[in-house]
C-alpha cells in the first residue's frame, strides 16, 4: 500500500515507515525499486536502467576504448546484433560465466592447427600439380595420406611434454588423423561441383589473407571502412582461403571459411539482421580493398563466383 501511494505522489505512509526505523533495509529496497520504475516507465528517453551511462569517467573510458580508429571484427558486430547487452557485458566489461574446472578440448588450438595444416597441404599439392598431372583418385589419395602425415608432424613436439597434457594431445592427434579421408572426399566433391559450375575446378591459391590489424602477424593492413564521419566503422579480419579458376576467358574466385565445429546458418534473415555477416564482409573487403591484387597481380580482374563455409567435420563446402 505504501509503495502504491508513493507512485500516486502520496508519500506520507512510506515516510512514516522510514521514521519508524524498524524497516530501513526494506524501505531502501523499495525506494530503489520505485526510482527504477519512475525512471524506466515515466521518464522520456533512455536512462541508466536501459544502459545509458551518466558517469563522465565511464563515458570517457568508452570514448577511448571505442575511438574512431578502433577496428572491430565481424564477430563483434554479430555479437552486438544478436544481443547488445550481452555484447556490452562480455566485450566491454569482460564479464563472462564462471569456468568449471575440468578437462576439455582446446578448440582454438585445433582451429589454428587445422588452418596451418590445410595451408601447407594445398601449397604442396599446387606445386605437385604444376609438375605433373594427377587424376581424381590420385589427388584424393594424396590429400588423405598427406593430411595424416601433417597431423602427426604437428603433434610430435606437443606430445613430448608427457603427463596428462601429453596424453590428451595424443588423443586429439588420433582424432584429427581420422579427418584426412573425409576431407579428401570433400575436396573431390568440391572440385567436381566447381568444374560443373565454372567449366574448370576451383583450387586454393591463397590462405590467411588479412585486412586491418593482423593480431597474429602483428602487421597493420588497410581496414575495411563502412560509413562516413562519426558513423564510420573500421573492420579487420582474416580470410581463410581464396580459390581461383579460369574458363573460356573468365576468371572466377571463391571465398572459403573453414569451420571445425558447427556451420553457421547463413541466409537472408541472419544476414539482414546482422547476425551472420562474415562471408558478406569478406567478399566486400576483397572488392573494396583490392585484395585480389595480392593473389592475381595488379590490373588483373576476376569475378566473384561463390562464398561459403567449409565444414571439416560434416559435409565440406
Amino acid at each position: 500500500t505504501a509503495t502504491a501511494e508513493v507512485l500516486e505522489r502520496r508519500p506520507g505512509l512510506f515516510a512514516g515507515l522510514i521514521e519508524d526505523g524498524r524497516h530501513n533495509e526494506v524501505c531502501r529496497n523499495l525506494a530503489a525499486a520505485v526510482e527504477m520504475n519512475l525512471r524506466r516507465f515515466h521518464q522520456r528517453g533512455l536512462t541508466p536502467y536501459e544502459g545509458m551511462l551518466e558517469n563522465e569517467g565511464n563515458r570517457r573510458y568508452l570514448r577511448e576504448k571505442y575511438s574512431p580508429q578502433r577496428e572491430f571484427t565481424v564477430s563483434h558486430l554479430e555479437s552486438y546484433a544478436a544481443c547488445p547487452f550481452r555484447s556490452f557485458v562480455g566485450e566491454t566489461m569482460k564479464i563472462g560465466p564462471q569456468g568449471v574446472p575440468g578437462l576439455e578440448t582446446d578448440h582454438l588450438l585445433r582451429g589454428t592447427l587445422l588452418h596451418e595444416l590445410l595451408s601447407q597441404l594445398h601449397g604442396e599439392l599446387n606445386q605437385i600439380l604444376e609438375e605433373r598431372e594427377l587424376d581424381g583418385d590420385g589427388i584424393r589419395e594424396w590429400i588423405a595420406d598427406r593430411f595424416e602425415e601433417l597431423v602427426r608432424e604437428n603433434f610430435r613436439s606437443r606430445i613430448e611434454v608427457g603427463g596428462v597434457i601429453g596424453t590428451l594431445r595424443e588423443i586429439e592427434r588420433d582424432f584429427l588423423e581420422e579427418w584426412g579421408g573425409p576431407y579428401s572426399r570433400q575436396a573431390d566433391v568440391y572440385e567436381q561441383i566447381t568444374r560443373k559450375q565454372f567449366g574448370s575446378p576451383m583450387r586454393p591459391v591463397r590462405f590467411e589473407l588479412s585486412f586491418g590489424y593482423d593480431r597474429i602477424r602483428k602487421v597493420q593492413n588497410d581496414p575495411l571502412i563502412l560509413g562516413e564521419g562519426e558513423s564510420q566503422v573500421r573492420l579487420a579480419g582474416r580470410i581463410d582461403r581464396i580459390d581461383l579458376c579460369q574458363s573460356e576467358g573468365t576468371r572466377n574466385y571463391g571465398v572459403v571459411d573453414y569451420k571445425s565445429g558447427g556451420t553457421p546458418k547463413c541466409n537472408s534473415t541472419t544476414v539482414g539482421t546482422g547476425r551472420e555477416l562474415q562471408l558478406a564482409v569478406y567478399a566486400m573487403a576483397i572488392e573494396e580493398l583490392g585484395l585480389l591484387n595480392e593473389v592475381i597481380g595488379p590490373g588483373e580482374e576476376a569475378v566473384l563466383g561463390h562464398v561459403g563455409y567449409w565444414s571439416l567435420r560434416e559435409d565440406g563446402f
